[in-house]
């Protein structure tokens, strides 16, 4: 490698959708990017440290090419990283990189600006650009971006503590990585929450107002909702698919019987489920039943937020002595008018352990580097033997996640 140049190439297989991973390396990819991105604020990468993020637009000339994400690592050997993630579409990243090739970088295969940027092994590079390339909002590529560099030093933190004998704090750390790691699923696969009660209640429409969109078809009729919908969408920053399910309710209609058995059979699918009843009006028999179902099971196999919907609307007063003896989560929202949405989304997510994701510490970015911390954590309980074995297991992160590390650190 010619330190005089500057290299790129773009890490992540191509893919219609998703996200893109574009790294130059080199002892100027600073300088060379610098003129290329604009911001509300003048965009100066010269300072950033490894731990931040910039967020811009590429531009070619007066043209935006695209909104990206940039994070700048440095080297003892003034090697420059800059990654910057933009979005995954073909032409996108092909005009990025013919961008970038006008500007003096030179394009290389991703084998090539690997083999110079990361360790020989590869710091779990496959895995991790395996996850970027499916994180599905701009958040999670955020969060994977800082993790990248984040679960490195932490697990380089927890190995020297265990070889100076603090092994009560090393365990305590561990233990924290392998509780945040529980996450994983629900930020890189997403949350499914399922809307259920009765007909007409407003399920639909409080589907569109999370969805913040018109995704389901809203009618005053019962019934409008013959069979389950799904809408995936972005609820802080993770990614959700909000189950629109047909009315609870009797029926002789065989067609309207299979959707209520639908409907039912989608709360066995979900993390989450929002119980949603009409606020102006009683309850109906099946959405009696409904409640008594799931509260016996309120948090066991999913949490349930009890959604008292049509606020805009004066309650029915069955209804405010009913919501006093439910004792559950629950919350009066309008769909029509949106008040009190915002406030579900923050419950929806601190329902399900969520609601500091993205800043409460650093945490394995995918489910091999959490395996490794819990079996690390069983080995500590022992003994002696427990601390070495341990060791060798973490050493076996520190290894891979070398290149991160010393990128972060200055370190050679």
């Amino acid at each position: 490698m010619d330190t005089r140049h500057v290299y790129a190439a773009c890490l992540t297989p191509p893919s219609p959708g998703g996200v893109a991973v574009i790294e130059l390396v080199g002892a100027e990819p600073i300088s060379l990017l610098n003129p290329l991105l604009k911001a509300r604020r003048p965009v100066d990468l010269t300072n950033m440290s490894a731990d931040e993020l910039r967020f811009a637009r590429l531009m070619d000339g007066d043209e935006t090419i695209d909104d990206v994400i940039v994070t700048v690592c440095r080297r003892a050997s003034d090697q420059v990283v800059v990654d910057m993630t933009l979005h995954g579409g073909p032409r996108v990243v092909q005009r990025a990189l013919l961008l970038l090739k006008r500007v003096g970088a030179q394009i290389v295969d991703q084998t090539v600006l690997l083999s110079w940027t990361w360790s020989p092994r590869g710091p779990r590079q496959g895995p991790w650009l395996a996850n970027l390339s499916r994180a599905k909002t701009p958040a999670v590529v955020r969060w994977l971006m800082r993790m990248r560099v984040a679960f490195a030093e932490e697990i380089g933190r927890i190995v020297n503590a265990l070889k100076e004998g603090e092994a009560e704090p090393a365990g305590a750390a561990l233990h924290a990585l392998c509780l945040r790691g529980r996450r994983l699923p629900y930020v890189l696969d997403g949350v499914r929450v399922v809307l259920a009660g009765g007909p007409s209640v407003g399920k639909s429409t409080l589907a569109n107002a999370l969805a913040g969109r018109e995704a389901s078809i809203v009618s005053p009729l019962d019934g409008t909702t013959r069979d389950w919908v799904e809408h995936p969408t972005d609820i802080l920053g993770l990614p959700f698919t909000l189950v629109d399910t047909a009315g609870l309710r009797e029926s002789d209609d065989p067609i309207e019987r299979e959707a209520v058995r639908r409907a039912y059979a989608q709360r066995a699918t979900a993390d989450l489920v929002l119980c949603v009843m009409d606020i102006s009006r009683p309850l109906a028999d099946a959405e009696l039943e409904l409640l008594q179902t799931l509260g016996g099971r309120k948090t066991v196999d999913h949490p349930v937020v009890y959604v008292w919907n049509k606020l805009d609307l004066s309650m029915h007063p069955d209804q405010e002595e009913r919501i006093k003896r439910l004792g559950a989560p629950g919350i009066k929202v309008s769909s029509r008018t949106g008040e009190g949405i915002d406030i579900l989304r923050e419950i929806i997510v601190s329902s399900l352990g969520l609601a500091a994701w993205e800043t409460d510490g650093p945490t394995p970015f995918d489910e091999q580097g959490l395996d490794v911390c819990r079996a690390a954590l069983s080995e500590l309980s022992t003994g002696l033997a427990g601390v070495h074995s341990a060791i060798r297991l973490l050493n076996i992160l520190i290894s891979e996640h070398a290149a991160v590390a010393r990128s972060s650190t200055g370190g050679v």
